[in-house]
């Protein structure tokens, strides 16, 4: 059977963090993982990436990292399937798939000959104007389990489930990290207008 996990919530939560610990897991079980990410982050090559905020700079750095494959379509995610029994695939940054992710999963939770497979991915939630990013609302929609996480408000220090872009772009998919995004909370979030 194919199981479905979603890690979900804001930049600066820890979804990245909970996957690799989550993957490491797996790894010392002796299962085969294939770990797959989105051309449009940039951010990395070749791994996926946590990263903790140093109290002392104040700035994000590197805490952990696990090897991952960039994959632009289903053609190419059924390839790297098809060529290994791996036990579980890892998707980061989830949102910036088309809805292809979407449909390539549906077929192979439905299909029954398939081998068991354990996928977990990771995404924002909400986009910048608070909407669903893509197809992550879907994909919760038909998860098994959703893990969503919250990080803390760069303004108030509260509790936060939205990302705020800090620039004026119009654009849903801009590529950065702290110095274009900051996690707030309802009361200081501000969609881009």
């Amino acid at each position: 059977m194919t199981s479905l996990e979603i890690i979900t919530g804001p930049m600066f939560s820890g979804k990245s963090e909970k996957l690799i610990s989550m993957l490491n897991k797996e790894k010392l079980a002796g299962k085969k993982i294939l770990v797959v990410k989105p051309p449009d982050d940039s951010r990395t090559n070749h791994e996926i990436v946590a990263r903790t905020k140093d109290a002392e700079s104040k700035n994000f750095k590197k805490s952990a990292s696990f090897p991952a494959k960039t994959v632009g379509s289903e053609d190419q995610l059924s390839e790297l399937l098809d060529a290994n029994e791996y036990d579980v695939l890892a998707i980061d940054e989830a949102q910036f798939f088309n809805y292809w992710l979407l449909e390539f999963i549906k077929k192979y939770k439905l299909n029954k000959n398939k081998k068991d497979l354990r996928i977990i991915v990771t995404g924002l939630d909400l986009d910048a104007w608070g909407r669903t990013f893509g197809s992550m609302g879907d994909l919760m929609a038909l998860a098994d389990n959703v893990k969503k996480l919250t990080a803390v408000c760069f303004i108030c220090k509260r509790k936060a489930t939205y990302t705020q872009r800090k620039g004026p772009s119009r654009k849903q998919v801009e590529i950065g990290d702290s110095e274009a995004y900051e996690a707030r909370c309802e009361q200081c979030f501000k969609p881009i207008s």
